[in-house]
């Protein structure tokens, strides 16, 4: 064996024992102590004790000498009652002290075990206590005399229970040092014994030291292996690894480094307000360097360039105390992946509750006509056995009605699961026609209502599905007819405009209008904001699908009660359909055109 390593094993050797015998004789003073000091403790809570007890005999002394000054000079002599010192001595006063020290005492004896039967007595004799007041003669008084035996009852208490426990402190400090002389015996054997016991336990572990020496070079070349491993595999990730301070230096990197668009070689050594990376981006991973010296876990901050349209995601641990490492990894991918699925749960969340909605119909207004056709044909029945003509032709009346309005439930729900399954070519064509077209279909509702119709002759073409873009018009129309309420002068008005992207359609009319708080639900299957018009609850939710199934879009406008209602929505523009140079100069007028429209109908 080499004859330094020979020193280290005797050195080593020498320092174990005396490390060792010096740790187990600070361990059993510790010990010896702590018996000791628990006897000491007792002592000094018996030495509290007499020392309130003191203070009691001292109250009662001048709770005695109280009812003597008061017997000498009477009720009405003016002289102040002193204590003991010539100070002025107040009866409650004395009487709160007296009590505080007895509670002193018994939370003393607490610490001990339990309290002393003889404090118990103490506490039932001061809650009987009671002191005369300088109101009554005292001379003449039984209180006085009650009041002087139940001191001195008292006195004799307090001097039988500070008695013993002076008898228990000298028994104590007995105690205390016989044990000391005991432990200081125990002591110098125990060392013996374990200087002995230390020699044998160090040569044993020079031994194993022995042993492992050659176990840990072995395990040396196991570890520089492993790392030089995990070096090339970091080096392999797609992943940038920093080690950061808090002032953004950067201590090491490894790995690929794309956002910083910088060689490793380059990058160790500098801070990230010097690299050729956005401010924003500067400012955002040295504030997230910070956040993760104070965080327990992992802290994740997500890095945007909008220049390049990438997504990157910053993961940051706590290295050291003031060292951070932080993986950077390019997320651009997953995030487009996480934005499309939560589209994806929106729509799914929406068509759940359009299911929800249809579910309700199908099992109460589908059931309702039903319920109204079964009830009809029993009093049929009944009329056809007593040949009462009239109510044969009512009961049958009724059935066709609840018959229509099943049918018009089942078309809507029909007709609306068609939308995004069956579509027609996409055409173009002019949107006045395709107006005109669906105003023929509903003239006769126009003509019953007199309703005046306000067709713009100027609108721009179409390009779309020509029979569903008919439905959306001829859905709005009957439901600016239906909605007309007592309107004397009910009109409609059919305008459009274009701009570079797409044509806007507005329906406008003067009828009941639309509350703004419901503004969102008349586009929801089956929803009937008044339930005394006829309706199923289909159109307005038929034709916000179709808008929306040629990529436009459907907003409600509506001051409130009585204030007339528009209904706007876009369609695209054909891809290679020119525009008009002067179609965007017409949006405003055409919106100004439309609010005239409504105050004067309100008017």
């Amino acid at each position: 064996m080499p004859t330094k390593l020979l020193s280290i094993k005797r050195l080593t050797q020498f320092m174990g024992i005396t490390l060792f015998i010096l740790a187990s004789a600070i361990a059993t003073v510790l010990w010896q102590e702590r018996s000791q000091l628990e006897i000491s403790d007792e002592i000094a809570i018996h030495q509290l004790i007499i020392v309130n007890s003191v203070k009691m005999k001292e109250e009662l002394a001048n709770m005695q000498l109280y009812l003597a000054q008061l017997m000498l000079t009477g009720t009405k002599s003016g002289i102040h009652s002193q204590d003991l010192y010539g100070g002025r001595f107040n009866p409650a006063i004395s009487l709160h002290r007296l009590q505080i020290h007895l509670g002193n005492v018994i939370e003393l004896q607490n610490k001990l075990g339990s309290a002393d039967p003889l404090s118990i007595k103490l506490g039932s004799q001061l809650d009987r206590l009671f002191l005369p007041q300088p109101e009554s003669n005292p001379v003449n008084s039984d209180a006085f005399a009650h009041a002087r035996l139940m001191l001195q009852g008292l006195m004799l208490s307090v001097e039988q229970f500070e008695r013993s426990h002076d008898l228990k402190y000298k028994e104590q400090v007995k105690r205390l040092d016989l044990v000391s002389r005991r432990d200081n015996w125990s002591l110098v054997a125990f060392l013996i014994t374990l200087a002995l016991l230390s020699y044998f336990l160090i040569r044993w572990a020079l031994n194993s030291i022995n042993r492992s020496l050659t176990e840990l070079h072995s395990s040396e070349q196991q570890l520089l292996h492993s790392q030089q491993q995990l070096n090339n595999l970091l080096k392999a990730l797609p992943d940038s690894v920093l080690r950061l301070n808090s002032d953004g230096k950067i201590l090491g990197a490894i790995g690929s480094h794309t956002i910083l668009e910088i060689a490793d070689d380059n990058i160790v050594g500098k801070f990230l307000n010097e690299l050729s990376i956005p401010i924003e981006v500067q400012r955002g991973l040295i504030q997230a360097v910070k956040i993760g010296l104070t965080t327990a876990g992992t802290y994740i901050y997500a890095i945007e360039l909008p220049q390049s349209n990438q997504v990157y995601e910053a993961r940051i641990v706590k290295y050291r105390d003031d060292e951070v490492l932080c993986i950077v990894r390019n997320i651009t991918s997953e995030e487009a992946i996480r934005k499309e699925q939560e589209i994806l749960t929106t729509e799914l969340e929406v068509k759940n509750a359009e299911l929800e909605r249809f579910v309700y119909t199908a099992s109460h207004d589908l059931k309702t006509p039903l319920v109204t056709i079964n009830g009809f044909i029993g009093l049929l029945q009944k009329a056809i056995a007593a040949n009462d003509s009239k109510q044969i032709n009512n009961d049958l009346n009724q059935i066709t009605l609840a018959a229509n309005r099943m049918g018009e439930l089942l078309d809507g729900l029909l007709e609306l699961s068609r939308i995004g399954r069956i579509v027609n070519p996409p055409e173009t064509g002019s949107l006045t026609d395709l107006v005109k077209q669906a105003v023929e279909t509903v003239q006769k509702k126009l003509d019953n209502r007199g309703v005046e119709l306000d067709i713009d002759t100027d609108m721009p073409r179409f390009w779309g599905d020509r029979l569903r873009l008919l439905e959306v018009f001829q859905n709005l129309i009957e439901n600016s007819i239906k909605f007309m309420g007592d309107q004397p002068v009910p009109r409609i008005r059919i305008s459009a405009v274009q701009n570079d992207s797409d044509v806007i359609c507005r329906v406008e009319d003067n009828g009941i209008g639309i509350d703004p708080k419901y503004h969102d639900r008349i586009f929801n299957l089956f929803e009937r904001l008044n339930p005394e018009i006829d309706g199923t609850g289909i159109g307005m939710s038929l034709v916000q699908r179709i808008i929306e199934a040629h990529g436009g879009s459907i907003v409600v406008e509506s001051a409130g009660d009585q204030q007339g209602c528009s209904i706007m929505f876009t369609l695209p523009v054909k891809p290679d359909l020119d525009i008009p140079g002067d179609a965007q100069s017409k949006i405003p007028d055409a919106r100004y055109a439309a609010s005239e429209f409504q105050s004067a109908s309100r008017r």
